[in-house]
């Protein structure tokens, strides 16, 4: 193999986006001989070009990022043609950039899908036991009340069972600004969360329980089999590939260390949404029997419903831009439910349902908060460790080694520092009031050095491929594996 000099395309963007010159480092091209006629088989070379470990790697953070996401019921759209292909093609347009958008704030806050993961796995575990127990009042209840598995309680947390109230939104009472989460209980159609089906349904009588065979709820998963199937042989590839070449001593490099972090956690979180089905777009609707609601008049009724519904809505987490950002367009609100936004978690589901727990929130953050919080503090640890992978590779310059490690230092104990600083608030509040006051301005200084280190993780990533040792490019037996670059 000779080198080659030529000034190629995707060379030249390497170069000037690494802003780095021919004096320090130049393109190389491998070149090797044809093999003679009559050869058989021909062995891959021994070495992998710069655009092989960048497609490999980013194959890897793409396929992690979008197979696990798991969005609740979009928005229920009425074209004049829904079936044109127009019509057709707009709808899978508006879907993909809808998960397109949350692939993109995965990249940026990984943290965030895997402590919903996990908080929306405890809070079925404890739907299933909820619902066991109410049950329980007699064999008339269990007769006339259909029992829900764990899959009801999933899909009833993502939007799919709907109220319908009956009352066009003209005739419910007009409110001023409110939150996001809150719009959910407004028009005629209600996508209701499983606490709320609770408190209709088993708690007060006031509707039916939607009965829905589990088997007919299991075949509205379109889990996509291909996609999760290229993930999975990615995922495994790649981690072969870095054992084999910390076996033979061979650098691991940067953007290697990201996609594995990316990697472990997406595997973790898939398994906490195994039986929790994907991308499913419709509803199953059931309407309301006013009769046995208390109050004076219809639009009485109504509100005496919504409030008490109200008070076990999903709880929206982060600041409203981000609540703002995941709550779709409403054109005409007698035409269907407002989603529940996707950034929106089922807290109050740790509330007891016998109703002997405390109701002043300190139980739901406690038994709620803990999975959340935590996962997000677990999720740190595992994404920011892995970064500590290439403590030892090679870099340009000193400064950038010690900056890498310090990012990859921060990037780990960050999410455990936020989720100890908010149990501890929880703790302090009655103890010590002004404690809040302080921990606000401590989680967003902690969010920006978070956010500081995580840029400059994803920005030297790229940057320490123009200066990686000769090594970096030798392969094992390892690349021999089908991968995706």
């Amino acid at each position: 193999m000779i080198p080659n000099t030529s000034n190629t395309a995707v060379s030249a963007l390497i170069i000037a986006f690494c802003r780095i010159t021919y004096v320090e480092a130049y393109p190389f091209t491998p070149e090797c001989t044809i093999p003679p006629p009559g050869t058989s088989h021909v062995f891959a070379p021994t070495v992998r070009s710069t655009l092989s470990i960048i497609w490999n790697c980013l194959g890897i953070i793409f396929l992690c990022t979008w197979s696990i996401q798991h969005l609740n019921i979009p928005l229920q759209r009425s074209t004049p043609d829904p079936q044109t292909s127009i019509g057709i093609l707009k709808g899978h347009i508006i879907d993909f950039l809808e998960k397109l958008k949350w692939v993109v704030f995965t990249l940026i806050f990984p943290e965030f899908l895997f402590a919903k993961a996990v908080l929306e796995w405890c809070a079925t575990k404890e739907g299933v036991k909820n619902h066991q127990l109410l049950r329980s009042g007699g064999a008339e209840k269990q007769a006339r009340t259909p029992q829900w598995e764990a899959i009801h309680i999933c899909m009833a947390n993502a939007g799919y069972f709907v109220l319908d109230t009956g009352m066009p939104a003209s005739r419910q009472p007009s409110v001023g600004k409110i939150r996001i989460e809150d719009t959910v209980l407004r028009g005629r159609y209600w996508a209701l969360n499983n606490r709320q089906w609770i408190s209709l349904a088993l708690e007060n009588d006031y509707a039916d329980l939607p009965d829905v065979d589990a088997e007919y709820l299991r075949k509205l998963d379109h889990k996509g089999g291909l996609i999760t199937v290229l993930a999975v042989l990615q995922i495994t590839s790649h981690i072969i590939q870095l054992v084999s070449r910390k076996i033979n001593k061979l650098p691991i490099t940067q953007i290697e260390s990201v996609a594995l972090a990316f990697a472990i956690p997406s595997i973790l979180v898939y398994l906490l949404y195994w039986d929790h089905p994907q991308g499913v777009r419709v509803i199953h609707v059931s309407a309301l029997n006013l009769s046995k609601l208390p109050g004076s008049s219809e639009e009485d009724k109504i509100e005496r419903l919504r409030k008490m519904l109200f008070r076990w809505r999903h709880a929206g987490v982060g600041p409203y831009m981000l609540t703002d950002i995941s709550q779709p367009d409403q054109p005409d609100p007698d035409e269907g439910p407002v989603p529940i936004p996707n950034n929106c978690v089922p807290l109050r589901e740790f509330l007891h349902a016998n109703g002997a727990a405390k109701t002043d929130g300190s139980d739901m953050f406690y038994k709620g908060a803990i999975p959340f919080l935590g996962g997000g503090g677990v999720h740190g640890m595992i994404f920011g460790g892995l970064h500590i992978l290439a403590w030892d590779s090679i870099y340009h310059t000193r400064v950038e080694q010690i900056c890498w490690r310090v990012s990859s230092i921060v990037v780990t104990v960050i999410p455990f520092i936020a989720f100890a600083s908010t149990m501890l608030g929880f703790k302090m509040e009655d103890v010590y009031p002004r404690y809040q006051r302080l921990h606000g301005p401590f989680f967003i200084g902690l969010a920006i050095i978070y956010m500081i280190a995580r840029l400059f993780l994803m920005v030297e990533m790229f940057i320490s491929l123009a200066y990686l040792p000769p090594e970096a490019f030798k392969t094992t037996w390892a690349g021999l594996l089908p991968h995706w670059g």
